[in-house]
Parts: structure tokens; sequence; C-alpha cells
């Protein structure tokens, strides 16, 4: 059975992004009101508890997202404002550890502080770095797999994809502008390849919501090592209208990649590296071998119109067996393929909880067994709606 629930989540303002943590019990939301608050799972309550909620920005909050656990309890924002900011969740109150003494007469505006009543925090967010590169508004943030490092990948409507390193993870106020690449559109969001082997280099993909130019709104990005830049690949020609969302599929020992693609409707894109055999191969020489590297095969696996409306969200499940979407249709639909590679929608999640359809599919069975996080959470990254109700959002589990 599927349960939703809306919480009520404070915002004054438009929600723009609702990120879980890694784990699952934890969600970062942030909105127009220029704030960003952090909610905790209650498993006595069996709810979700606002446990902080301060101002980010001076300007609307586009995207929040979180680094892996193995850096700490860290999350990377970016603004209208033309900034991104990564904050470090601290422990203990936080008046004690502002060197105050003493509280806060009222919890009311104090960023440190839970919202509900006076009671003080068991930690808060400190603000270790802001980039400041960008001189128009910063549209999405992106923290790296953290095989590659504490790396975190910006991208603005100016069409810049910038990528900075922590210089050292243990002082995170220093971070190096590494990269800085110009696309040919206004960048609107940004993804990580999961590394499919050891040897191949990262892939970037940028996608554009530019509604005035025709042409490709995808963008492949690789890093090569020889040069030790990132060089346009490949451009997605299939894709042509505005891109709200993308997202790679994790690593689940596939010799290929499945890149999900929202705009007007969803597409599936994979991109199988040339000379496969020769990259799998276990010749130690092969990260000299760069020919071929940086050449895919790439294929529409699929595309699709069942929101019949705007897709904006997009996420996939741990082992990259289904894929969520968020459309302007209040719905969240839930994609599997087959045997034979042919993807088809195989449940469809009503936003306001009434009713939730499941589609006849042999694999539909797999569904209540293979959840978005190690949670149990449903609806990882992808809420109902990207112009979703100020005051409220929607989250929603198997039982």
């Amino acid at each position: 059975m599927y349960h939703c629930e809306t919480l009520e989540s404070h915002h004054k303002d438009l929600v723009h992004d609702v990120s879980f943590n890694w784990y699952g019990n934890r969600l970062a939301t942030c909105s127009s009101d220029q704030s960003v608050k952090i909610w905790e799972w209650n498993t006595d309550q069996q709810s979700w508890d606002c446990s902080a909620s301060w101002k980010a920005h001076s300007g609307s909050v586009w995207k929040v997202n979180w680094a892996h656990p193995e850096f700490g309890n860290l999350i990377a924002t970016c603004s209208f404002d033309r900034t991104a900011a990564v904050w470090e969740e601290m422990p203990g109150d936080s008046f004690l550890l502002s060197g105050t003494g003493a509280p806060p007469p009222s919890s009311h505006g104090n960023p440190n502080l839970r919202t509900e009543g006076d009671a003080p925090a068991q930690s808060h967010w400190v603000k270790k770095v802001t980039m400041v590169d960008s001189r128009t508004s910063v549209t999405d943030v992106k923290f790296a797999p953290k095989i590659l490092g504490l790396i975190l990948a910006t991208c603005s409507a100016d069409g810049t994809l910038r990528i900075y390193e922590a210089s050292d993870v243990m002082n995170l106020t220093n971070w190096t502008l590494q990269h800085e690449i110009h696309t040919k559109l206004p960048s609107s969001c940004i993804c990580w390849n999961h590394a499919i082997a050891k040897f191949l280099p990262p892939v970037l993909a940028v996608g554009s919501d530019d509604a005035t130019t025709k042409g490709g709104k995808v963008f492949i990005y690789e890093y090569h090592e020889p040069s030790r830049r990132w060089e346009n690949i490949e451009t997605l020609t299939s894709v042509s209208d505005p891109v709200h969302d993308m997202a790679f599929s994790p690593n689940v020992g596939r010799s290929f990649s499945i890149l999900g693609i929202t705009s007007k409707e969803l597409k599936i894109v994979t991109l199988k590296p040339k000379n496969r055999d020769a990259l799998l191969s276990d010749n130690p020489n092969i990260s000299e071998r760069t020919p071929f590297e940086s050449k895919y095969e790439v294929k529409l696996a699929g595309s699709f119109n069942d929101h019949k409306s705007t897709v904006w969200r997009i996420c996939w499940n741990f082992t990259a067996t289904i894929l969520a979407t968020s459309g302007d249709d209040g719905n969240v639909r839930l994609w599997k393929c087959n045997y034979k590679d042919n993807w088809h929608c195989v449940a469809t999640l009503k936003g306001d909880g009434q009713s939730a359809s499941i589609r006849n599919h042999p694999n539909m069975t797999l569904l209540k067994d293979q959840s978005f996080n190690n949670s149990g959470m449903g609806l990882n990254k992808a809420n109902a709606n990207t112009n979703a109700n100020a005051s409220s959002f929607t989250s929603g589990m198997w039982k």
C-alpha cells in the first residue's frame, strides 16, 4: 500500500527543491523566501520534524544538495543572488558555540533554533564558504560522487559550469575553482555520472532551459586526464525542448550509463562506450589509450508523454531498476524496463494521496521491495511539483 502525507513546510513562498540525505532519514527544503529547512524523520511519531531553519541567501534558493556522509553533514545551496554556499552541521546549541553565553530571547528568526516553540536545537548549521564567481543566477549545485573526492559543481544562467574542490576536507573554508567551462546555452541543471569502471573518466551532463534557441539542450562533458580539461564529447540532439532536471542511473555493474531527462516529456538516453571490450580489459596501460575513451554510442531508449504536461523532477532508486518522475499533472510516475530494454510506466502515485494506480506489469511485485533509499521512502528527490504550494509538500512511502 502506498501512503501519502502532506507536510506543512512553513515556508513563506514557493518551495523549489526537496532533497533527501544519503540514508533517507533527513531532508532539506529550499524556497523563494530565501530560507532552508532541515527535517528529520521521527520514528516514534512516524512524522517529519523540522530541526533547523535559517535564511541562507538574499534571493530565491533554487536547489539544495547533500554531500556523501563520508565528508560529514554537508549541504550545498544555490540562489538567484548569484552565489552558491556550503553549509556544515555543527553539534551543540548555537548560543553556546557562538560565544554569546546565553540563548537569545526567542527562537523566532533565529536560524539555529527549532521553529517549534523556543526549544534550542541539538545542532546548528554554519556557512563554511560562499562561491561568488558567478555574475548571474546560480541555477543548480551538485556534489560529485565520493570516489572523486569533495568536489562541487555549479551552473549558472549565463551558461557557465564551474567545478570547485575542497583543498582540505578538514578545513571546509578553503575551496579552489578548478575548472570553468562555458556551455553554449544558459544552464538549468547538472548531474554527475556514477563511475562504471575505475579507469573511466568522470562525466558531467549539463541541461539548458533556453526556449529561444533550436538544437540540442543537453551537453555531455568528460574529463580528459592528459590535458586536464573537461571536453564536450556529446550534444544530445534528440532533446530539443527546455530541460528541467536530469539524473544518471546509479552504478549497478552495467557497462553503460542511463540518463533520465525531464522537459515537456520524459526522455531516457543510454550512453555506451565504444570499444567496450578494450575498455573493460585488464590491460595495465588502458589509462594511456585515450583515442576511444571519450567516444560513446548514444541511443534514445524512450520518450514518454504520460504526464501530458511539463515534467519537473526525476530520480532513481538505489538499484537503478525504477525511475520516478513528477509533473504538472500532480502525479509521480514510476518506470521500469523489461528484458528487452523497453521502458513502461508501471505505477501512478497521486500527489493528493487519494489513490494510487498500479498497472499490470510482470515486474510490479518488485516495487515494494525496492525503495528509493534505506529508510523506505518511496519518493526520494521527486517532489510532487516544482511549483509546490508554499506552505506544504508531499512525502510518500510504501507500507
